[in-house]
């Protein structure tokens, strides 16, 4: 391969890096995927601790998670809490109907509560699915009464989790 090959070769490769899949997200590579698994599990890994047991350099781990914080495949780090010790033992999946325009509006202010874990905009039958965790009762209804009372909600309806079987909100990478 002659050097003007290989340079117009390297731009273009050079062109490729953050070019996004067609769902949106960055491409992640075997080396990623090492270092992402071992933050799954534990994201208090040290990037020494990381990078030996997933046999890389330090080096190597640092730039790779700046980089994937840059790209947003990495938003954050956390601690996973059970819920139902801190008091939170009823767990709602709440189904909202509304006009279009409303959803999309009332999705950015709902996730903002303290008590929703998670909101999805659908299709079919209903707009928008929450998960949201309550002390009790009486706060679940007064959630519900403020979701009422400051957007157009035309119907609602509500589950109240029995028994959670599973809930692990890690990714596999």
């Amino acid at each position: 391969m002659s050097t003007k090959q290989t340079k117009k070769r390297t731009n273009e490769q050079d062109d490729l890096k953050g070019i996004k899949t067609p769902l949106g997200r960055s491409s992640i590579d075997d080396t990623d995927r090492k270092i992402l698994t071992r933050l799954i599990w534990d994201a208090r890994l040290s990037y020494r601790e990381i990078a030996r047991n997933a046999k890389l350099s330090t080096t190597t781990v640092i730039e790779r998670l700046k980089k994937m914080k840059a790209d947003g495949i990495i938003k954050g780090y956390s601690v996973n809490l059970d819920s139902e010790k801190l008091g939170y033992e009823l767990t709602a999946i709440i189904e909202l109907v509304a006009p279009k325009l409303i959803v999309l509006k009332a999705m950015g202010e709902i996730t903002e509560l303290a008590n929703v874990y998670a909101i999805y905009h659908t299709t079919g039958d209903v707009d928008a699915i929450i998960i949201a965790k309550f002390r009790g009762i009486d706060e679940l209804q007064r959630f519900l009464s403020e979701l009422y009372n400051k957007f157009e909600i035309q119907r609602s309806e509500t589950r109240i989790v029995l028994d959670t079987v599973k809930e692990d909100f890690r990714v596999t990478v």
